[in-house]
C-alpha cells in the first residue's frame, strides 16, 4: 500500500493553490508587523518650546536651539521662527541631553533638559559685551577725486622669484 503525502492529498482536491496563498498573506503579515513596529521604535519625539525676552515677554525670533549630550557633542539643532517657537526631533538617545539657546544680545541659555516640562519656555536675559578698540589702517589703496593710488611696496615680494 502506498503512502499518502501532503502534496498529494492537497493536488486530490486541488488547494495547493490555496496552501500557498494563505502561507504567502501569514508572511507578509508578519513582514508588515515586523516593519510597523521597528519604525515605531525609531520615531523619535519632538521637544517644542517657545524662546522669550525676560524682561517683557516678547518672542525671540532667529535664536539658535542646540541639543547636546553630556560630552558636549552636538546632536540635533533648530531655530526659532517668528514667534519665538521652535520643534526639534529628539535623537533616539536617551542619555543626559542640554538644551542650548544662543543669539546675538543675549546671554547664552543651558540646562538640562527634562521631557516632562515640554513645552519649553525659555527665558533670554539681554547681555552686553564690551569689545576692546579696534583700529582699521589701510596703507596699502589712497583714494584722492577720481585717482587710486596703490602704495606698491607695502605688499609682500614673493621671493621665489616665480
Amino acid at each position: 500500500m502506498g503512502k499518502v503525502s501532503i502534496s498529494s492529498f492537497s493536488s486530490l482536491f486541488g488547494c495547493n493553490e490555496m496552501i500557498n496563498i494563505n502561507l504567502a498573506m501569514k508572511l507578509l503579515f508578519a513582514l508588515l508587523l515586523v516593519a510597523t513596529i521597528s519604525v515605531g521604535s525609531f520615531a523619535a519625539n519632538p521637544v517644542t518650546g517657545t524662546v522669550i525676552q525676560a524682561s517683557d515677554q516678547s518672542p525671540i525670533s532667529g535664536a539658535n536651539v542646540l541639543l547636546k549630550n553630556a560630552e558636549g557633542k552636538l546632536l540635533a539643532y533648530g531655530v526659532t521662527d517668528a514667534n519665538g517657537r521652535f520643534s526639534i526631533m529628539l535623537p533616539s538617545t536617551r542619555e543626559n541631553l542640554t538644551i542650548h539657546v544662543t543669539i546675538m544680545g543675549y546671554r547664552t541659555y543651558s540646562a538640562p533638559l527634562t521631557l516632562d516640562s515640554n513645552p519649553l519656555v525659555i527665558r533670554m536675559e539681554e547681555g552686553s559685551f564690551q569689545l576692546k578698540e579696534v583700529t582699521v589702517k589701510a596703507d596699502r589703496i589712497r583714494e584722492s577725486g577720481d585717482t587710486i593710488t596703490y602704495n606698491v611696496g607695502s605688499f609682500a615680494k614673493n621671493r621665489t622669484g616665480a
